[in-house]
């Protein structure tokens, strides 16, 4: 069964460069490593910033049907049958919430997998108004009662969705991150440096919840020996700026070079409310980044081996989290960040994680 030759027809919104594309590219490059024949249908009409070129270059067979949004439903169910016909793929793959309904609704005589990265029942709710967080939550579900092997990106997050669905298997996959691309490096000659960089990345939004993290920098009175680094932008980056004032607080925008500055910051702060598994922390704990993560379960699922180097509070507590930045005003040296560095290699690198999948599919699709 191994030596199979399997053909897979991914499908999913656009290639933007966001957090579930960034997952799907190593598994991509596993599969044609694997001898996979690997075709994509991509939906929508592409943003600027993407990683079309990275899907392009591992070797997947691309179609872009470049759908704008007063085509859709009618639009993006002949372009899904046109590919069926077409390249006539042994099973079918899925990633993101339009991607996922769209393609629940049209494939009926072949495997169908998808992937589920984020608690819809939540995240939805951040945003998005309400008329459209209902209608995601109906797309979420029709897909996760007509796709016939559904993972998701922790155990957090299976478990939610098995709550909902008890008659149904959910499946886990774990996200994974390129321990290659984000490294810890010997800072040595710089641990004696004054100060001391905590460092935030990702939407300013409601759900990542950045003003907490302003008000309790500010109330930890510690500006003088510390800089704060946002590493992103959002809907809330006004409201971040203007609480923030003339203080050691840096509000960076959009970086590319992201790992650059997980490199030099010694903590990394996540104060979200919701996640699925997030990339972020993965990416930041790489480069050896000591954490300061609010009590949610998908952080607890990373680190629940490794309570040295990570410190959690309530989430929305201000006063908690103004206690753990006083706490954590050292520099992480280099042994501690080597550690730290190992313990997201050996558990949570892009790698194992798309090994896992080709697994997976290898293994429920022996009837095909």
């Amino acid at each position: 069964m191994d030596n199979k030759k399997i053909s897979v027809l991914i499908i999913i919104s656009r290639t933007e460069k966001c957090g579930p594309n960034m997952i799907l590219l190593p598994v991509v490059k596993e599969m044609r490593a694997q001898r996979f024949d690997v075709h994509m249908l991509i939906l929508f009409r592409e943003k600027a910033d993407n990683v079309l070129h990275g899907f392009d270059q591992v070797g997947a067979d691309i179609k872009r049907a470049d759908i704008s949004s007063n085509k859709r439903v009618g639009a993006i169910r002949r372009e899904i049958k046109r590919c069926l016909r077409q390249w006539d793929p042994d099973i079918v793959y899925s990633s993101g919430l339009s991607a996922n309904y769209h393609t629940a609704r049209v494939i009926r005589d072949r495997p169908l997998y998808c992937t589920l990265h984020n608690n819809a029942y939540v995240d939805l709710r951040y945003g998005f108004n309400r008329i459209i967080a209902v209608l995601g939550v109906y797309m979420t579900d029709y897909a996760v009662r007509h796709t016939e092997y559904v993972i998701c990106c922790s155990q957090a997050i299976r478990e939610i969705y098995q709550k909902r669905f008890p008659h149904k298997k959910i499946f886990c996959i774990q996200n994974g991150t390129d321990t290659t691309r984000f490294q810890c490096w010997d800072r040595t000659a710089e641990e004696k440096k004054d100060s001391i960089v905590f460092l935030v990345s990702g939407s300013l939004d409601n759900r990542k919840d950045p003003l907490t993290i302003i008000k309790a920098f500010q109330r930890a009175g510690i500006a003088d020996r510390v800089t704060l680094i946002f590493a992103g932008t959002g809907e809330l980056l006004q409201q971040c700026e203007e609480l923030a004032g003339e203080s050691s607080i840096i509000f960076l925008g959009f970086v590319d070079n992201i790992e650059k500055y997980y490199q030099m910051a010694d903590v990394y702060v996540s104060a979200s409310y919701s996640e699925g598994l997030p990339n972020s922390v993965l990416e930041a704990a790489s480069c050896g980044c000591r954490m300061i993560l609010s009590d949610i379960p998908q952080h607890r699922e990373i680190f629940k081996e490794q309570d040295d180097c990570v410190s959690f509070f309530e989430t929305g507590n201000v006063e908690q989290l103004s206690g753990l930045f006083q706490q954590n005003i050292k520099c992480t040296g280099y042994q501690e960040r080597k550690k730290i560095s190992r313990y997201i290699d050996e558990n949570f690198s892009s790698n194992v994680m798309a090994k896992k999948y080709c697994k997976f599919m290898r293994e429920h699709s022996s009837g095909v």
